[in-house]
């Protein structure tokens, strides 16, 4: 395949289309690196990888933006886990940072008279051509027709039967070959993205931060002003995010807690989101936080003692005032049991106040180990693949877009993967988790202590199943 003529000549177009050739040339972006290998490049699957901020998502929307204007009548697919995501992310990026002219005679589709953003579903060309716009929470809209190219925005979200269900979707025929695309930052060394490149599957090409002409000037051999800030804020970070956003580095949490959390695959902590029925246990639990963010989860549980979360909020710079309607909006109106952190009383009783019930999470001597120790317990596979703890998908109720933009975790999932004990100077892991990115695996702790009984050790922990077993009721508002 690499002689073939066809090929050749299909990298050829390709490159005419991006060198040149095209309208609106003055406009486009220039690439350096992988980012540059990637506008030629004809293999099935293809992914760019990198820290944060290095122009990948850029680049593949070029990469799209390129297939349109060349081929005339070719259909092409922006995607991200859920489409809400899309809009301030790949839309933004293809709109504003240089891969569609301010100028360009493109017209939109979409809900409403005047079509924003949020609402669009299709960029349509002159030419005929069409990139349409989406997230998997649509499936059904965006798989009803077929692409020449599909381009997966964060594609380190994705589960692999999600990835390998849209190569069924490539099945247009007006461009020379059809094509996966996915950018990524750096996650778990077991991640199914990098078993595929691994295999020779996929292929995945690295990013750095000098490749974006935004970060690094090629002229001076330096950062732009606009470079030195951003990456010195990812260069400040700490531990794994530090190694993964701003390294770009493969690497799992040194001393990770959650070790056998699975976003995918067999005994999957993750699940597609469903209808439970009625009468399953509604269990809402709260880590507050302002600074921080306030970590809400309204756990389901079924009759076999199952726990899965169905909604969440992971928000910063929000009073329980503002809080409150989010909360009662994920509780649907339904019956309840509320458990909340207990280090905050006044914070419990603002919430009663509000109409949102909640008891204090028992705390003492060795409850915070003994909490994780049933987390560990409930979220590995007992044997029948079906973990006794799992995380409905597109859980998360609204996007923190002031923690998106600073790369930092906005959900429980998001947690899972950094969570970790602290180490003493051997590097023995202590019973003792690092304090940081930590909020919602605390609320699940509660969430878990308070169905399952106890949260200590020795004496203490009998006495809070006591108590925990003599404050549970159930509320509705």
């Amino acid at each position: 395949m690499r002689g073939s003529p066809l090929l050749a000549e299909a990298a050829r177009s390709l490159a005419d289309a991006f060198l040149g050739a095209a309208a609106y040339e003055s406009s486009r972006p220039t690439f350096r690196g992988a980012n540059l290998e990637a506008q030629t490049a004809l293999d099935p699957e293809l992914v760019l990888s990198g820290p944060a901020g290095t122009g990948k998502s850029v680049a593949l929307l070029n990469r799209l933006h390129t297939n349109a204007e060349r081929y005339p009548g070719s259909r092409q697919l922006i995607l991200r886990k859920t489409r809400a995501s899309l809009t301030e992310s790949g839309l933004v990026t293809f709109e504003e940072k240089g891969v569609l002219p301010k100028d360009h005679p493109i017209r939109f589709s979409g809900k409403g008279e005047r079509i924003l953003r949020k609402n669009r579903s299709s960029y349509d060309y002159p030419n005929g051509s069409t990139i349409v716009v989406g997230g998997m929470d649509e499936a059904t809209r965006l798989f009803s027709t077929d692409y020449d190219a599909i381009y997966w925005q964060e594609v380190q979200e994705a589960r692999l039967e999600e990835w390998e269900s849209l190569i069924r979707a490539l099945r247009n025929d007006k461009t020379p070959t059809r094509q996966l695309f996915g950018d990524c930052n750096p996650a778990a060394p077991s991640h199914w993205l990098r078993s595929r490149a691994k295999s020779k599957r996929l292929r995945m090409l690295d990013t750095v931060h000098k490749d974006n002409p935004f970060l690094w000037d090629e002229q001076s051999q330096d950062w732009t002003p606009a470079g030195r800030e951003y990456v010195g804020n990812l260069e400040r970070m700490t531990g794994i995010l530090r190694d993964r956003l701003y390294l770009g580095l493969w690497v799992a949490a040194e001393g990770a807690i959650y070790t056998m959390f699975r976003r995918s695959g067999k005994a999957a902590n993750v699940v597609p989101r469903f209808r439970a029925p009625d009468d399953w246990r509604v269990v809402l639990s709260i880590d507050f936080g302002f600074n921080h963010p306030l970590a809400a989860g309204v756990w389901l549980v079924d009759g076999d003692g199952r726990m899965v979360l169905e909604h969440e909020v992971h928000m910063a710079g929000r009073t329980l005032d503002e809080h409150a309607p989010t909360l009662k909006a994920m509780l649907r109106g339904r019956e309840y049991e509320g458990v909340a952190d207990s280090s905050s009383p006044e914070s419990i009783e603002r919430l009663r106040a509000l109409g949102i019930a909640c008891s204090p999470a028992v705390k003492g001597p060795g409850s915070v180990a003994a909490g994780i120790r049933q987390v560990i317990a409930r979220m590995a596979d007992p044997g029948d693949g079906r973990p006794r703890l799992t995380v409905m998908e597109d859980a998360l109720w609204e996007r923190d877009d002031a923690r998106a933009q600073k790369h930092l975790p906005l959900c429980l999932v998001d947690e899972l993967e950094l969570y970790r004990w602290k180490l003493d100077v051997s590097g023995r892991a202590l019973e003792e988790p690092v304090k940081e990115s930590d909020d919602a695996c605390d609320q699940m702790r509660y969430a878990v202590g308070y169905v399952d009984g106890g949260m200590g050790t020795g004496e203490q922990e009998s006495e809070a199943v006591a108590r925990v077993s003599g404050e549970r009721r159930r509320w509705a508002f």
